[in-house]
Formats: C-alpha cells, structure tokens, sequence
C-alpha cells in the first residue's frame, strides 16, 4: 500500500520533460527555482525552461538571484521573458546585461517594466530621486522579438532601429518625444498592432505611422493625472482599426490622416465621470465628424450619454458612414437620447448590435451655468419619461430604413431571486422591469423596413434561482409579446435564444 500511495504521489515526476516545463512556465522565477529541491528529477528540469518571469519583489538579493538563474540556464531559445522592478537594489547596467541575456538566447516576447531608484537611504527621503530605466540600444536590433511591452522606460533610440521580426508593440507609461513613434516604427516593417497607454501625461503627443503593415492602434488615457490643456495629433493613413480607452480625455485629438480606418471604438475602464464635460462634448463630436467614414463603429454608456447633450437641443446630427454599428448600454435616463442622435447620425447603417449591461448616469455639469447662458437648459430639456421615449412620435429614424440585421445580447439582464411565485408573476415583473428595452425592440421593428432577422440572446444571469426550468416559458412568452408589435418588414424573423 505504502509503495502505491509513493508511485500514486508522484505521477508528476513521471509526465514528460515538455509537459513539465510547460507547468513551470506558469510560474515565477523564485517558484520555478524552488521546485529544483523536488526530487533529483526535478533538479535540472528548470534549467531548460523558455518562459521566464522576473519580479523583484524588493528582494536585497535579487540581483545575485538573477545572475545565478540565468547563469543555470542552458535553454538555446527564450520563448517569453518578464523582468518587472522597481530598482531599490538594481543599477542600469545590471538590468542591460538581463536584456542582453535575453536578446542573444533569441528572445520572441520581452516585458519590461522597470523604474530605477537613486539616492541613499541614510538620507532625506525628499532627497530621493527617481530615474527611468533605460533600455539598452543593443535591445533594438534583435531581430527575433515578435512582442515588445515596455513600461517606466525611457526609449533611448539609438540611431538605427532594426526590429525586423516585431509584430506587436505596446508603450506604457512612457514619455514619448515628438517624432520618437516615427523613428520607432519605421524601423519595424511588419508591425501589425502599436498600443500606447497613459503615455505623455504632460504633454503633446504626436503618432506618425506610415507603415503599411500596421493595422490596429489603442490609445488609452486612463491616468489619475489630468491632461490638462495638450492635444494628440494623429497620422496613421494604413490602419484599419482604431480604439481609444478614455478617462481623462485631452482637449484636442488631431486627425491629420487616417484614410484607411474602417473599426472606430470608444471605450472607459470606469465610469468616466471626467468625460462628462460641456468642453468634452464638442471634442468628441468633433472627433467624430474627422473619422465619419468608418464603417464600423463601437461605442460604451459614458460617450453614449455625451452625445445626449446634442439630442437633447436637437442639434442636427452628424452624416456617418458606419454600416454597423455596436452599443453597449443599460438603457439609462441619459442614454436614451445618446442612441437616438446615433441612430440618426448613421445614414447607411445595415447591422445593429446591442449589448445590454449595468451601467449609471455619469452626468457632472461643470459648465452648466454657462451653457445656460447660451440658452441650452441641458437639465429641464432631459426631464422625460424614460419608458415612453420610444413611444414619441417626434422621433422619425430614415437611417433606419437600410438596417437588415439587429443583435440584441444580454437582454432582460437583471438577476432575480424570487420565491413561491408563479412563473407567470416572475415573467410579467422581469418585462415590467425591462420596460425600456422591450420598448426599444418594438421602435426597431416599427421603423425598420428592410429588417431581414433580429436576434434576443436572453441574459444567462437573470437565473431565475428558484425557477430555472421556466426559462423556455420565458422565451415563449417573450416571443408572444413581440409577435404582436407592428413590424414595417412583414419579413423579418426574430429569433430568441
């Protein structure tokens, strides 16, 4: 017995060298190490291992760890290398020589985040200074790097850049100078995906891409830090999609050329309540008009509820020419007028995708009194009911007339925990408690005559806890609410999943 439970307990040992190391790529450096005082199977096993992951940890005897495991390490390829610190206990030239570890064991994904910090700890903390990291100008050669993440650096291009091979590139936290991204690009022809995240918080940033490669640019401004009165200018004539994460929006976005875009997406980590600014409505209408030519557009609950501050004074809408487009709404009070100024603003709109999630009214009226002023009583003007917008007869949609296909997901989202109630009492309290939605599917059936089939997926989480099995009840009942609504194309299918 005791012998099967030892060969029972060490199934492990016995898996294949490629299936271990596959384990062990999973794990930090120091947990990749310590499984070495396993058994004498294990002894060496990590020493061939491709995927490397360094965290200092402010760990006094990193530096001699590192030097030690890359030392052991007797892999000829490197797959994936992580060096993050903050360099309590790193000097430049000792992270350079980690770099270069990677660099000559050919390297396909480096991730760099790294910040040096200078002065003696006997001193003054007020003393203390912070550096950024450096990177070494040899890391700009390697002709083998695919994936290339950089955080807390300082780019220090050399005068020849020579990334034949890199694809991806994401800048993170970095001050980037005004033609560094020309000079950084047009050393990596098949670059195929660039991201730039909280880069020049202070500043101006220019994005100059002439790659013809280059298909996908992220611009995310999420930083806690504001960025006050500087501006973004972007050329990129090559790129077929462009996706911005904003928190903290600048005052200007410069397109000088983006010719080729066809995928547009706003996007906010959190409620952007920073966004919700009279200043910021103009920026981003702007914003718009400059990239109306997209063909696909993709927007969240915060810039729907920005442009509801052009409904509302019904300002006339923009001439867009998105053919899909995609929302991701809660059907909010302040939402509502923020998708009807879309839905009229896409001229030759044929697919509309809804995805239905929790969202909040975000408004903040710093400007309020000085819109006033101009005549525009932005609160008055949105005191409406909410579960008869739909229903008002003010609002014809002509853009609607081309629209072949809606996609609604996650409808009637709210989660319910009900007891000793009938399915009928669940059902009719889920529809009456989703009344904006329903009513939003009845506007779209209404107006669209060339609709050819919507699609309701129905929320997987409004479980029912008490009452799973009602849920194709639920599709039966949806599906006799909605084939009694009028529909302008007698042809249009709906389908409920």
């Amino acid at each position: 017995m005791k012998e099967q439970m030892v060969e029972k307990g060490d199934f492990l040992s016995n898996l294949p060298d490629s299936l271990l190391l596959h384990i062990l790529s999973l794990l930090d450096m120091y947990d990749v190490r310590m499984t070495s005082v396993l058994s004498k199977r294990w002894k060496y096993v990590w020493t061939f291992i491709t995927s490397m992951k360094f965290y200092e940890k402010d760990d006094i005897y990193f530096q001699s760890f590192m030097e030690n495991t890359l030392s052991l390490h007797v892999a000829p390829n490197i797959e994936k290398f992580s060096l993050s610190f903050d360099g309590n206990y790193i000097s430049n030239d000792e992270a350079d020589s980690w770099i270069k570890f990677a660099v000559e064991r050919l390297v396909v994904e480096l991730h760099l985040d790294g910040l040096l910090r200078l002065g003696d700890e006997d001193e003054d903390e007020d003393e203390d200074e912070d550096e950024l990291f450096k990177l070494p100008s040899s890391l700009f050669s390697c002709q083998s790097l695919k994936v290339l993440s950089v955080k807390y650096c300082e780019l220090n291009l050399p005068a020849t850049i020579c990334f034949t091979a890199l694809r991806t590139l994401t800048l993170d936290q970095i001050q980037i100078p005004k033609d560094a991204i020309k000079c950084l690009t047009s050393g990596c022809p098949h670059l195929e995906d660039l991201s730039l995240l909280s880069c020049n918080k202070f500043d101006d940033l220019s994005i100059y891409i002439d790659n013809i490669n280059l298909k996908t640019l992220v611009i995310e401004e999420t930083s806690e830090i504001c960025y006050c009165e500087n501006e973004i200018e972007v050329y990129a004539p090559n790129i077929l999609s462009l996706s911005f994460l904003m928190t903290t929006p600048r005052t200007c976005y410069l397109v000088l050329n983006l010719s080729s875009l066809v995928n547009l997406s706003f996007d906010t980590k959190i409620f952007a309540t920073d966004l919700i600014h009279f200043a910021t409505y103009h920026m981003f209408r702007k914003l718009l008009e400059d990239l109306s030519h997209v063909k696909n557009l993709t927007m969240t609950s915060t810039f729907i509820q920005v442009l509801t501050a052009f409904e509302m004074p019904k300002v006339a809408p923009l001439s867009l020419k998105v053919t899909c487009l995609e929302l991701r709404t809660g059907f909010e009070h302040y939402e509502l007028p923020g998708i009807a100024y879309l839905l009229k603003s896409c001229l030759d709109l044929e697919k509309l995708i809804i995805t239905i999630e929790f969202t909040k009214n975000t408004f903040e009226f710093y400007d309020l009194e000085k819109e006033t002023q101009r005549g525009f009583d932005f609160v008055t003007q949105c005191e409406y009911d909410e579960k008869t917008y739909w229903k008002d007869t003010e609002h014809e949609f002509s853009s609607l007339q081309n629209v072949r296909t809606v996609e609604i997901n996650n409808f009637l989202r709210q989660r319910y925990i009900l007891a000793e109630v009938s399915e009928q009492d669940v059902v009719e309290e889920l529809f009456e408690s989703h009344e904006n939605e329903i009513e939003f599917v009845r506007f779209l059936l209404n107006n669209s005559a060339k609709l050819e089939k919507m699609v309701i997926c129905i929320a997987k989480k409004n479980c029912f806890v008490q009452f799973r099995e009602c849920h194709f009840y639920l599709k039966f009942m949806l599906s006799q609410k909605l084939l009694i609504f009028p529909r302008a194309s007698p042809d249009a299918k709906i389908i409920i999943s």
